[in-house]
């Protein structure tokens, strides 16, 4: 799989690469706006390369959690890199539309096939395995939207000769710069969901205690979910069982650890088990301000 990814990365940096030097040589705006895209799918491929690795590490004393928040702070950077490129893009496209300039059609087509053949090759390349990685299935989709922008781009260099012509190549270079700015804001949703240590987006805690409650029959409350990670999931929670021995308690948030991983693969849990409750029953605890200071 390493080998795979990698060669996709390889893949990807040579079509951006090609198709900025083409879209600097034919004076297409398009083409450059679709190597920014391809730039971008080079810092997705990357990270989920980095992320494979660094995930594997185990945790450590001083990161205990180990590695997995490291790919939210990269995609943070790629973000801001991606929107501020687009940015200049979409100025360029359209000062263009106010001035139009004619592009060399021949050499935008074929370097947009070039880059359609090589965005074919990669989802290929990566298709097998993306279901089981959510890092990768971003990227094949990113990927896909690639192809998509290269045909647009081919169909630019063939009305680059037409009336609209003038305008073609402007207007695809805002519609993919508009579709570059789409897919960062949803990259930023998810990266700032995680850094404020959100809910998962696929998880309604309201939904998960009312169930856990009705199946175990016991009270959950000071309920804490959040995400590591992408795709690591963690949850601390208090437990009321009232008058039930310790080995009994024990088994039970063994079923409820199993419980939530089932139906909502949340990975990590760690439970309290309470007799007397700890003066709060409130679902959602509150953080406790209080200064501790020592005799």
């Amino acid at each position: 799989m390493g080998f795979r990814l990698w060669l996709a990365i390889a893949l990807n940096l040579g079509i951006a690469s090609a198709e900025l030097i083409g879209g600097f040589l034919g004076g297409s705006i398009a083409l450059l706006a679709d190597s920014v895209h391809n730039f971008g799918d080079v810092g997705t491929l990357t990270l989920a390369a980095v992320a494979r690795n660094l995930g594997a590490r185990p945790p450590s004393l001083r990161h205990t959690y180990g590695f997995k928040r490291f790919e939210v702070f990269a995609a943070l950077i790629n973000v801001i890199v991606l929107a501020a490129a687009t940015a200049l893009l979409l100025r360029e496209s359209l000062f263009r539309l106010l001035h139009p300039a004619r592009i060399n059609s021949t050499l935008t087509i074929v370097v947009a096939c070039v880059a359609f053949g090589a965005n074919s090759l990669s989802i290929l390349l990566l298709r097998v395995h993306e279901k089981h990685d959510l890092n990768l299935r971003a990227a094949v989709l990113h990927l896909m939207q690639d192809a998509v922008s290269s045909v647009v781009v081919i169909a630019v260099g063939f009305l680059s000769n037409t009336r609209v012509g003038h305008y073609a190549d402007s207007l695809a270079a805002v519609a993919i710069g508009g579709a570059i700015l789409f897919g960062v804001g949803s990259i930023l949703r998810q990266v700032m969901r995680t850094l404020l240590e959100g809910a998962p987006v696929h998880i309604d805690v309201a939904e998960l205690v009312r169930r856990s409650e009705l199946h175990f029959n016991i009270r959950f409350h000071h309920v804490h979910v959040w995400e590591v990670g992408p795709g690591q999931c963690a949850l601390t929670a208090h437990l009321l069982v009232r008058d039930m021995k310790v080995r009994e308690a024990e088994e039970l948030c063994g079923e409820v650890r199993d419980f939530l991983r089932e139906n909502w693969g949340i990975q990590h849990v760690t439970l309290e088990p309470e007799v007397m409750g700890c003066g709060s029953e409130e679902v959602l605890g509150t953080w406790n301000t209080e200064t501790v200071t020592a005799d």
